[in-house]
């Protein structure tokens, strides 16, 4: 029996390629065609038009990345066209059918799961007369050869799922420092003015000193809330949290240094519209307390 192998892309190439090693285990009389990497040329293109028109059955190797695929479509066709009544079969991995293009719809699909190659095994065995196993033979091979195509084909799709997140992940970072730039640009600068404290007496709130300076990297950037009283003095060292999609505002994390006690919180700053001030609120725990302390901060750009 004459196999067809249709692939496009690296991944779709890596499973064909796969499969092409397992599928003698089962049918050892197949007699595969797997289309060169390398597309081009008036030879090859012969060669690969004769194999077309000869084959029994033509497998293609579908992935999200080439259902779109000129050479998957044409190849399809192709085999549809040619004068033996050869049978097209599509193999999905992670699609559905209604994911394919209308010219790939009207096949029949198999999906990445055991009883559709089971029955996609059947259905090679079954179109050459010539060299058809017995049905037994082919289910017990199955079964016994499947764990392994399985785990292959999986470890495959899992690492192009990794592959893929690792570019995402980088075009998220790069679309994030950008966004990072363009509001550390916005804030950079010293800035200086008041923190209250607020507490349910309303004769107890502290009133702090503050003062913000903001560079356009992550070192350097020193947030510091005191009072005369030295009881009470504290700083912070303030570190970039997060920056809201939202160039007016800013989320900042703050760190007490202090040895006896570790104090913590984190302040939403937002700029007015003129880009002179900074208002927002805190809130800290540890600081003067166990309880969780809020409060307000009203900064005015010095430099």
């Amino acid at each position: 029996m004459k196999i067809f192998f249709s692939w496009s892309g690296d991944l779709s190439e890596s499973l064909a390629d796969t499969f092409r090693v397992w599928l003698p285990n089962i049918l050892p009389s197949a007699e595969i065609y797997f289309t060169p990497k390398t597309k081009k040329g008036s030879p090859w293109f012969i060669e690969m038009n004769s194999e077309l028109k000869a084959t029994d059955v033509g497998i293609l190797f579908l992935t999200r990345s080439n259902i779109e695929s000129p050479w998957v479509t044409y190849e399809a066709g192709a085999i549809t066209n040619s004068p033996k009544e050869s049978r097209v079969c599509p193999l999905l991995f992670g699609l559905e059918p209604e994911d394919l293009p209308a010219p790939l719809q009207h096949f029949q699909t198999t999906k990445f799961e055991k009883e559709d190659f089971h029955v996609l095994l059947k259905t090679i065995n079954s179109s050459s007369s010539k060299h058809q196993r017995a049905r037994e033979g082919v289910d017990k091979d199955f079964e016994s050869h499947w764990p392994k195509l399985y785990q292959d084909f999986q470890g495959l799709l899992e690492s192009a799922r990794a592959e893929e997140a690792a570019v995402v992940l980088q075009k998220d970072r790069e679309v994030a420092n950008k966004i990072r730039e363009r509001h550390l640009q916005r804030f950079a600068g010293t800035w200086a003015g008041q923190a209250e404290q607020q507490t349910a007496n309303p004769r107890a709130a502290s009133h702090y000193n503050a003062s913000l300076k903001i560079t356009d990297s992550l070192d350097g950037n020193v947030m510091k809330l005191y009072r005369d009283d030295e009881e009470f003095r504290f700083e912070e060292v303030l570190g970039f949290e997060a920056l809201i999609a939202d160039s007016e505002a800013l989320m900042v994390k703050f760190v007490n240094l202090r040895s006896d006690r570790r104090q913590f919180g984190s302040a939403l700053l937002r700029m007015s519209g003129d880009g002179k001030r900074l208002e927002g609120r805190f809130i800290a725990f540890g600081i003067m307390s166990e309880l969780p302390v809020s409060g307000t901060i009203e900064l005015s750009r010095s430099d």
